[in-house]
């Protein structure tokens, strides 16, 4: 599309107007009906290595080199502390096996976070729009000016070859109706009810509002947490993050490899398990799958938690 000339965030892929472009892989395009939620630094990527003509080999290339550079920054930064990442079956196999693009957004925010740039963050953010909760939750005492100037000048140079009305209509596609692999989400439209499918435009309707402005509310809150408590950079990305895929409507594998690249600064068990039973995500969504997926997650979560707090009362006692 881009290399016809369309703007794939004005346009989807079946689109009448493009049905002069479909080839023998249009068929196998998921979701045709909604506009790109990729990234601009992704879209790029995707346009250079189409050009190429190689094919999917080109794109599974370049993102493992992407995971092969990233191991190679957690090593020379955090030494040992990177096996989590550099040993992990998750990451093993969606970036090293599929060759999943996720790999690229990671590594610009690694950088970003280790750096302390506002550059690399900004190409995190603009490869994919994951990296800007954890951004923000990073850099929550960050007061230079020109840091969060330049971090919103290179966001908003990215987006600017797109912009229009339609930027934010695949996105919207999918945080309004789509659902995956949720865990304490699931919860809360227990607890509130699925409510009435509000229109937003068009085709577009927003699905479980009540319990989406809650989940919300949850991250919003460890974000607050996380600032009065001073935490480190990884440690406030790392429980913002934890908190948003936790109370997320749709949690693919790939999204945990954001909490286990942060595990490499900031060590906790519960994303390492996470890393190894969200697998089960692939054989099922359903109620027992679930437990046996989140089961263990939140067990080793409460017993961090248990320990953790057990010290503080230990240390406040000793003062």
């Amino acid at each position: 599309m881009q290399n016809a000339g369309v703007n794939p965030f004005a346009h989807a892929p079946d689109s009448p107007a493009l049905a002069h472009l479909r080839d023998a892989n249009w068929e196998r395009v998921a979701h045709k009906e909604v506009p790109t939620v990729y990234g601009p630094v992704l879209l790029a990527v995707f346009r250079l290595a189409a050009m190429t003509g190689l094919g999917p080999v080109i794109f599974k290339a370049i993102f493992l080199a992407a995971d092969l550079a990233l191991c190679a920054v957690l090593a020379r930064q955090f030494g040992r502390a990177a096996w989590p990442w550099i040993l992990s079956p998750l990451v093993i196999l969606e970036f090293s096996w599929s060759g999943h693009e996720m790999s690229l957004a990671i590594l610009f925010f690694m950088l970003g976070l280790t750096r302390r740039s506002p550059l690399w963050l900004g190409l995190a953010i603009l490869t994919h729009l994951m990296a800007l909760p954890l951004a923000l939750a990073a850099n929550l005492r960050e007061r230079r000016w020109t840091f969060w100037l330049t971090l919103a000048g290179v966001v908003v140079a990215g987006y600017l070859p797109f912009a229009g009305a339609h930027l934010w209509t695949g996105l919207t596609h999918f945080a309004g109706r789509w659902r995956f692999n949720d865990s304490l989400f699931g919860l809360l439209v227990s607890l509130v009810g699925e409510g009435r499918p509000r229109p937003v435009g068009g085709t577009i309707w927003f699905s479980f509002l009540a319990a989406k402005w809650l989940a919300a509310g949850a991250v919003l809150t460890a974000t607050v947490w996380a600032w009065k408590r001073q935490y480190s950079p990884a440690r406030a990305a790392l429980v913002v993050g934890g908190t948003l895929l936790l109370f997320s409507p749709v949690v693919h594998p790939w999204y945990v490899t954001w909490l286990l690249a942060l595990v490499c600064a900031e060590f906790r068990w519960w994303p390492v398990v996470w890393s190894g039973t969200v697998l089960v995500s692939y054989l099922g969504d359903t109620g027992f799958w679930k437990f046996a997926q989140y089961a263990p997650v939140f067990a080793t979560l409460t017993w961090e938690w248990y320990r953790a707090s057990i010290r503080v009362r230990w240390s406040e006692n000793n003062r």
